[in-house]
């Protein structure tokens, strides 16, 4: 009688321990999911964040290369009307070519 509830006993503790370790599994499988939905929420928001970043990027690119275009066509705006001055100037005066302020036509 004593062994056999002792017997009893083991088949409980193996019962309890197993139970346990089922519980400690699952409890991983879960952490283990979570951990998994954590990483891809961050690394979704991480490549979300460079896409923000890249279009700010090529926006900022654009702005600045229409600023320059601005700039360099109101410069060769403004040495045309110098030139157009120039030839206007050395025509009334009759000179010509390289006589007209060292500017060669």
């Amino acid at each position: 009688a004593e062994q056999q509830a002792r017997r009893a006993r083991m088949r409980e503790i193996e019962e309890e321990l197993r139970q346990h370790k089922e519980r400690e599994r699952a409890r991983q499988s879960q952490e283990t999911q979570i951990r998994s939905s954590h990483y891809e929420t961050l690394r979704k928001d991480i490549l979300d964040q460079i896409a923000a970043e890249s279009a700010r990027f090529v926006q900022r690119q654009r702005e600045l290369e229409e600023k320059w275009a601005m700039r360099y066509c109101a410069e060769a705006e403004l040495a045309q009307q110098r030139l157009d001055a120039l030839l206007r100037e050395g025509r009334g005066s009759g000179l010509r070519g390289h006589d007209r302020g060292g500017i060669a036509t």
